[in-house]
């Protein structure tokens, strides 16, 4: 610890410079308990800006296992079928890109997670791999 820092605080006091005026308050947040909290304003616009982001994406970046590609739209439905059937822990879709049809499976925060259910898959679907996506955000487990 510098030795210096007790004097500078005590001439700090001598002098009238109030530490508190060092911080902003920020008007919106309660005085609970005698506690305040001293933060810059901008935080809660870029809290405001994160939840708005979120709410127009849908979803969180992500993995899926992508199990067919193709441009026959039956094909696509009866393999999302198949495998809802097979594995009822996962949930599957059907995404359409002119003029393919991609059947896609799981909701995985990591592709390690991802690599789980790929390898599961590859003797099923042959040609099989994992793809980035946006994903469903995962129900919090309690």
């Amino acid at each position: 610890m510098n030795p210096f820092l007790p004097f500078l605080f005590l001439a700090l006091l001598c002098c009238g410079i109030n530490l508190k005026s060092l911080g902003q308050e920020s008007p919106d947040l309660p005085d609970t308990n005698g506690v305040k909290i001293n933060q810059d304003p901008r935080i809660w616009s870029l809290v405001e800006k994160h939840l708005i982001i979120n709410d127009i994406q849908k979803g969180m970046p992500g993995y899926r296992v992508q199990i067919y590609f193709g441009s026959d739209k039956k094909a696509a439905l009866e393999a999302k079928a198949d495998f809802i059937e097979k594995h009822p822990g996962y949930e599957g879709y059907v995404i359409y890109e002119v003029p393919y049809f991609k059947v896609r499976a799981g909701d995985f925060r990591t592709h390690l997670e991802a690599e789980k259910l790929e390898k599961e898959l590859v003797l099923e679907y042959p040609g099989t791999f994992i793809v980035k996506d946006m994903i469903t955000v995962p129900e919090l487990q309690q």
